[in-house]
């Protein structure tokens, strides 16, 4: 199978770049589904073909233009102009209270601070030794190796904590993407904060990364289908940045005390395990594909998109790390990270895969550019796009609805925004 290196991998950015200008040019912002799309993957292989580690696969680099051209073609499906001629045609709209969406918002975080603190309560016996750093890398030890070893790290209950607490990050997004310039004070970031010190206690960086891309698909799934504006103003651009160490600081923390312990941190290790997760949606897929991969035999029929609703059901079960590693070169020995792509594909063959994302891009269009005539409505289409917009985001990674604590989330978010929902007399601001 023919593969490309060295300073050609820069090429391969090439088509994905031409996505992203024509969406950009096309819907105006970097916000609608297509264009967050494409950002999202520019960063996930930027990465890799910019180091150049190994040579990647040509067929692995067309079924990835092919998936993604597929969803921005039914997003360009969409006409255009509809979403102006729906906007002048309604001179009331639906949105949601504010203070309600607050209150929900705060209420959820602090269940997500006793998520916080169901892990560390059964972690340890000893709660004096909260009070030293050797008592906490020892919880996050615990919790590593465990998560490794594939033993049961936490409860239902905690789950549905966690679960909870993801949903009130997607509600703080659709307040913060409802008016983005109003200030409320430190009160609606306590869903990231829990997930924050859920990421330092577990050292798993997925509760971080996952409240984080929450918080983003509600703010843009509320904006979708509005022409507000965000202010520029430099202490907005002082609290991104603030947000932005933050969230370095701690996934460096929580990667400190994974490969910490009682022997010292292992530099090396270290270093190893985080360019591991730079380079996976390009070399472990590559692998995949070079291995025969997309030659399917069996479809998963959603196995592979949806592992957690097979394992409820009793159908299958899922296992630490979803997938098997694919060592075929140094690139990819230490990563399992194949896309959600191969999920797809594995699914529903290739041709599947692509109708799957073609479909799904226009559905993301129909919803973004959809003018709500009611509470069922309007609150029903703020809610699947955010569950798009979490799709989209995590795609570099694996399926995010594989995980049964996002599909409770999703729940509770349409709940929570059926409750807050409120019709406003004479605005053309959704």
């Amino acid at each position: 199978m023919k593969s490309i290196g060295g300073s050609l991998l820069w090429l391969a950015l090439v088509p994905l770049l031409v996505f992203a200008s024509a969406t950009r040019l096309r819907f105006g912002n970097w916000r609608n589904p297509a264009s967050f799309l494409c950002i999202v993957w520019i960063g996930a292989c930027g990465p890799a073909l910019v180091l150049g580690a190994a040579s990647v696969s040509v067929v692995s680099l067309l079924v990835t233009w092919g998936m993604l051209g597929s969803f921005v073609l039914g997003s360009f499906l969409v006409p255009q102009a509809a979403s102006d001629a729906a906007i002048a045609a309604n001179e009331s709209c639906w949105k949601f209270d504010e203070s309600r969406l607050a209150i929900a918002v705060v209420v959820s975080g602090c269940v997500g601070l006793i998520a916080v603190a169901s892990y560390v309560v059964s972690a340890t016996s000893d709660l004096s030794s909260l009070g030293t750093v050797q008592g906490w890398v020892e919880i996050a030890v615990k919790y590593s190796v465990a998560r490794y070893q594939d033993q049961e790290t936490e409860t239902i209950f905690v789950r549905l904590l966690v679960g909870i607490n993801y949903a009130g990050a997607m509600l703080a997004g659709v307040l913060k993407g409802q008016d983005p310039d109003a200030r409320r004070g430190f009160l609606p970031l306590l869903p990231i904060l829990a997930c924050c010190l859920i990421t330092l206690v577990t050292t798993a960086k997925t509760p971080l990364m996952l409240g984080i891309l929450c918080s983003f698909a509600g703010q843009f799934a509320s904006r979708s289908s509005t022409s507000a504006t965000v202010s520029a103003a430099t202490s907005g651009r002082f609290r991104r940045i603030a947000g932005f160490v933050l969230v370095v600081i701690v996934l460096l923390g929580s990667l400190v005390l994974r490969y910490g312990g009682a022997d010292g941190l292992d530099l090396k290790l270290l270093v190893e395990r985080t360019g591991s997760y730079a380079i996976g949606p390009v070399y472990a897929f590559s692998a995949w594909v070079s291995t025969g991969g997309i030659e399917v035999a069996d479809p998963g029929l959603g196995r592979y998109s949806v592992a957690g609703i097979f394992e409820l059901l009793g159908i299958g079960r899922r296992v630490s790390g979803f997938y098997e590693y694919i060592t075929i070169n140094d690139a990819t020995a230490d990563s399992n990270i194949f896309s959600a792509l191969r999920g797809l594909i594995q699914d529903f063959y290739l041709p599947g895969a692509l109708l799957f994302m073609l479909l799904l891009g226009l559905c993301a269009q129909i919803l973004a550019m959809r003018r709500s005539d009611g509470p069922w409505e309007r609150a029903i289409s703020v809610g699947f796009l955010s569950a798009i917009y979490l799709f989209l985001g995590w795609s570099p990674i694996i399926s995010i609805f594989n995980y049964n604590g996002v599909h409770f989330a999703v729940l509770v978010v349409f709940l929570g925004l059926l409750m807050c929902v409120r019709k406003v007399p004479g605005s053309r601001v959704v």
